[in-house]
């Protein structure tokens, strides 16, 4: 699985780690609260992939810090496009939308 994804969010910072498709980093603006935030990740056909994340013991994303948006199927393959969407539930805002390549 090494590497697999990208690293994104408002200003698309992109990283590789062994265990996660996708390493999200806050790279400015409040604080994102992980129950305010609802994370989609497509395939190039537009169906969804199993996925599981979490902003970690606090619950809260800070400038600066990362969350990891792991594969539970493991039915991506290398080359795949996948498209990776951070949305703000209260404001129905994306907050980033991205392709990325799986690697």
């Amino acid at each position: 699985m090494r590497p697999r994804g990208k690293h994104v969010h408002s200003s698309e910072t992109i990283d590789n780690d062994a265990d996660s498709l996708v390493i999200v980093e806050h790279k400015g603006g409040d604080d994102l609260k992980e129950g305010n935030i609802n994370v989609i990740v497509q395939n190039a056909d537009g169906g969804n992939v199993n996925a599981t994340w979490s902003f970690g013991s606090d619950s809260t994303l800070s400038v600066g810090e990362t969350f990891d948006i792991k594969e539970t199927t493991d039915t991506l393959t290398s080359g795949q496009t996948i498209t990776v969407k951070v949305i703000h539930e209260p404001s129905n805002s994306v907050i980033t939308s991205t392709q990325v390549e799986v690697q």
